[in-house]
């Protein structure tokens, strides 16, 4: 396989930060490489075709996570969801890689789609091909609370726009968590926010920095971040039994993965490495019978947290 470096990127990077540049030639041409070939995602199954059969269905409810990462979700769904776990490849690293590459085909079209993801818009120039003329789709946008900090949607509100609205037969559903920020904590959220910008579009190399700088801890944003699936897996079983057999086919998934301090990242880079690329392919099972699931008594209040 071979590289070609961009030079001109390259220089101004090595103007900007001379550490940051060469850190991103090793990542680029050397780590990612060496991924490629000790943990190819080839042989995982692709989640565009998983996708495009579930479109195929007359009835469904497509439930995605945005920012889950493969391992963390097989370590807990089972306290929440039951159902077969597939081990599926993502089209993109990030949002704006997968969107386009997803909900560009022909047969998304007539469906309810609620979205917390409040950073996507129908007409957001990054993701024009979101929401295609002509196709039937009713947008359905859920917003943070007005008193809210974090700017967050929470699970909850999910749920509560969902049973307001009613299920059609064809629906996506995405909520926020467990994306940053992460609202099972309060505080570092906040501290990142007005202090590191703990953003998509900040440099990986400078949250590094600013972490180590702020004394925080690679575990204590990983602790964070199971924390908030654990909220959306809870608050995903309430909405199944809420439900109820509205649809025949159920999947909870997600979009893509996260760094959580692997090879000194964090976030989600434009990069080929699994905890980004591989994500969960939940078949809820039984969806029918899902009024007999049992809720998991969590180790912190869903209800309070506002």
């Amino acid at each position: 396989m071979r590289f070609k470096l961009d030079i001109p990127a390259f220089s101004k990077q090595l103007k900007v930060s001379p550490p940051a540049a060469v850190r991103d030639i090793l990542l680029r041409y050397a780590l990612v490489p060496t991924l490629r070939i000790m943990k190819p995602l080839k042989d995982l199954q692709c989640w565009e075709d998983l996708f495009r059969n579930l479109l195929k269905k007359d009835s469904f409810a497509l439930i995605v996570i945005d920012d889950c990462r493969y391992d963390f979700f097989d370590e807990v769904y089972r306290d929440y969801i039951s159902g077969e776990l597939l081990k599926v490849k993502s089209p993109g690293p990030h949002t704006y890689g997968w969107l386009p590459a997803v909900f560009s085909y022909a047969q998304f079209r007539n469906l309810q789609f609620f979205c917390a993801r409040t950073t996507i818009k129908t007409h957001d120039i990054k993701a024009r091909k979101f929401v295609p003329n002509g196709r039937g789709i009713d947008m359905i946008d859920i917003f943070p609370r007005k008193n809210d900090n974090l700017g967050a949607v929470l699970p909850r509100d999910v749920n509560q726009r969902v049973v307001e609205k009613g299920l059609g037969r064809r629906n996506i559903i995405w909520y926020l968590q467990p994306h940053f920020p992460w609202v099972c904590n309060k505080d570092l959220s906040m501290t990142l926010l007005n202090e590191i910008t703990f953003q998509d579009f900040t440099p990986k190399d400078l949250i590094r920095a600013k972490l180590e700088k702020k004394g925080i801890s690679g575990k204590r944003i990983a602790r964070a971040y199971a924390r908030n699936l654990k909220l959306v897996l809870h608050a995903i079983s309430e909405l199944l039994e809420t439900i109820g057999n509205s649809v025949s086919h159920v999947v909870v998934t997600s979009d893509h993965g996260e760094l959580l301090g692997e090879y000194g990242l964090f976030g989600h880079p434009h990069h080929e490495m699994p905890q980004l690329y591989v994500v969960p392919w939940l078949r809820v099972k039984g969806f029918k019978e899902t009024s007999n699931l049992s809720l998991h008594k969590m180790n912190f209040n869903h209800n309070e947290i506002s």
